[in-house]
């Protein structure tokens, strides 16, 4: 037996259809994760020396944050000066990756000379990986 072979036929009207060209969209800012954390834990100084909450956990009812979370970020209050600096005003790519899980045992450290040292070396291998 012989198969047929099917065909169709039929007119289509084609016409060319116009895109709307797709806006070129700005770059999209760093993202500094770790620039937020001590920016909270000013505010949250501030807010317990204006008498504003009396303590950590007070704040905890304002955001949704744990009060374990939010004694990790009041932490970073004990970093060395410079490092705060840095990590709240420097734009540059190597700060920009580094998380809190990188940084959380520099504040342990209660010797702001290890500190810096500590920072450095965090920042050497941020560098390497980038």
């Amino acid at each position: 037996m012989k198969e047929e072979e099917l065909r169709f036929e039929f007119k289509v009207s084609l016409k060319k259809v116009w895109y709307k060209k797709k806006l070129e969209k700005p770059p999209k800012p760093k993202k500094l994760a770790l620039r937020n954390s001590p920016i909270m834990a000013y505010q949250m100084q501030d807010y317990i020396e204006s008498g504003k909450i009396k303590v950590v956990r007070d704040f905890c009812k304002w955001i949704p944050v744990s009060h374990s979370r939010l004694c990790q970020i009041n932490r970073l209050l004990l970093l060395a000066p410079d490092i705060q600096e840095d990590v709240m005003s420097n734009d540059d790519d190597k700060i920009a990756v580094l998380t809190e899980e990188n940084i959380k045992k520099i504040p342990m450290q209660h010797d702001w000379g290890k500190q810096r040292e500590m920072w450095r070396n965090i920042i050497i291998r941020a560098s390497l990986n980038t």
